[in-house]
């Protein structure tokens, strides 16, 4: 089936997923390309392995392990795992890879468009900021690997306009004209700024324009949809901007901060929330009414182990209220950073139930215990519930826990500290297992709800490239040393450390053949 026969969302998605996987990629590609990492696996005439081709081209290991994985997610690399030893991993590209390789001097401008995402960003929220820009002209491909590659260099600018577009209503406002058409004085944007950024639209086929009059296409009404999306990729601009740092070697206390500023952490508590929303949301509800209308006793207190905004917790007390129960709740959110406090303190303050916000790192079960002891609750009576946190915990190790023996094959996935030092699977295996061992201790007969995301591997991203973000995913949380692994390894660590999952959901298996994201209520 050629494009002209598909649908217009699902060519909207497809081109959603294309610039996503640009933003993502771009940096990246960048550095394979300049180090000359590209060039030596054009030249290779079989496998070679990763940790050769990182020592040769001057990179970290680890971060080398993570950026040719992106590459396999988009089918141009094939990563051979001898034995499941993801230290040994060899490297093959593909024949598109190949071609795409020929091109990748594309990439060499991804720090400059990065630069200018953020000031194409800044002139739609900021009336007063100039918005002198110049943009890359949309050239006609003659090709789907020129298509492809023109969509990754746009993606960081599309990232930062939709996603401005989004949080000022301006596509909303689209979605629902009556007569589908606005001037350009009525989309709440400012002018200046609008007038940079409607060309950019236009070259994607998502809007359409007669003077001063403005539409959204079929593509652009599918399109309009995904704007939370690209504000969380958007949010994580700094962190992909970071990959010629993180794979060549910068000191380890500039790499241990990722980058993130206080705009960027919004963005991406705002795009957890709307995950939990669209995903989420409904399972949890569903075992909740389960859990209060069976359970003997009930749950009195509710604790959200990593808050972020206060979303999970506003939706129970929002759920708990239209059971009857709210009066006998009591909800604690549980932060780690500034912004997340006073976030969850704005979401909770109406919701008429009782609730706390207390400082304390979830990676410390110990810690979290004696923070709700100073406040008079105990961690043991509580319903503990996880919201795609656990992956990002400190990795501290198994020292000392014990653990039941691990069965089954073991993870493939790629993990790395911040330092950019390869952590074995086995390794971070114990390590997520004694994660659970240390929060069994504190666990009553509520458990703990755990809502996680998980590793994709990269051969089974790279059958749907062209239809799933996992490029994005797999980049945001291996360049910021979040843990991701494969949901059934996830649940082996669970059951390692004494626990039983007496609930189980699989979610996000639409768009690629793994499951991306569960929800489990593990107990004791």
């Amino acid at each position: 089936m050629s494009n002209l026969d598909l649908p217009s969302d699902v060519l909207a998605w497809r081109k959603v997923c294309a610039l996503v996987s640009g933003a993502a990629l771009a940096p990246t590609a960048d550095v394979l390309h300049r180090t000359g990492t590209l060039r030596a696996l054009l030249a290779s005439r079989g496998p070679v392995p990763i940790a050769s081709v990182a020592e040769t081209a001057g990179l970290h290991e680890g971060y080398a392990h993570v950026a040719l994985g992106l590459l396999a997610t988009q089918g141009l690399l094939e990563r051979s795992v001898p034995e499941g030893d993801t230290r040994r991993a060899r490297a093959l590209l593909t024949p598109s890879g190949r071609e795409w390789a020929g091109h990748a001097g594309v990439y060499e401008r991804a720090q400059a468009r990065m630069r200018l995402a953020r000031r194409l960003r800044a002139a739609l929220l900021d009336a007063s900021v100039e918005p002198d820009i110049e943009l890359e002209p949309f050239a006609r491909a003659t090709s789907l690997m020129e298509q492809r590659l023109h969509l990754h260099a746009q993606g960081p600018a599309v990232a930062a306009v939709v996603g401005a577009l989004g949080r000022l209503g301006t596509l909303r406002r689209l979605y629902q004209a009556p007569l589908r058409w606005l001037e350009v004085g009525e989309l709440g944007a400012p002018e200046p700024g609008l007038a940079q950024v409607l060309p950019l639209l236009h070259g994607l086929g998502w809007i359409v324009c007669d003077d001063d009059l403005i539409a959204l296409t079929p593509e652009g009404r599918g399109a309009a949809r995904w704007a939370p999306l690209f504000n969380y990729v958007y949010g994580y601009l700094r962190v992909y901007e970071r990959a010629a740092s993180l794979l060549c070697g910068a000191p380890p206390a500039d790499v241990v901060d990722d980058g993130r500023d206080d705009s960027d952490r919004d963005l991406l508590l705002t795009g957890k929330a709307y995950v939990f929303r669209t995903g989420l949301r409904a399972p949890l509800e569903a075992l909740l009414k389960d859990l209060w209308s069976g359970a003997s006793p009930v749950p009195r207190v509710v604790v959200d182990m990593n808050a972020g905004d206060g979303t999970v917790l506003a939706a129970v007390a929002a759920m708990a209220r239209s059971w009857n129960v709210g009066d006998d709740l009591t909800l604690v959110a549980l932060v780690r950073k500034p912004l997340a406090e006073r976030q969850c303190r704005e979401a909770l303050g109406g919701v008429r139930v009782a609730h706390r916000v207390l400082r304390a790192d979830f990676s410390d079960p110990d810690e979290v215990a004696s923070a709700l002891g100073e406040s008079g609750l105990r961690l043991r009576d509580a319903l503990v519930v996880s919201k795609t946190t656990i992956h990002d915990r400190r990795f501290m190790g198994a020292a000392g826990e014990r653990l039941e023996a691990p069965q089954g094959r073991t993870s493939e996935a790629v993990f790395v500290s911040p330092e950019g030092a390869w952590i074995s699977p086995t390794a971070m295996e114990d390590d997520l297992a004694g994660f659970f061992a240390r929060w069994r201790r504190h666990l009553g007969p509520h458990g703990l709800i755990a809502m996680d995301t998980h590793a994709v591997a990269p051969e089974v991203a790279a059958c749907t490239w062209s239809e799933n973000v996992v490029t994005h995913v797999a980049a945001s949380h291996g360049y910021s040393s979040q843990y991701l692994i494969e949901c059934d390894r996830f649940r082996e660590a669970a059951r390692r450390a004494g626990l039983s999952s007496r609930f189980r959901q699989d979610l996000g298996t639409d768009r690629v053949e793994a499951v991306t994201m569960s929800l489990d209520h593990f107990v004791p």
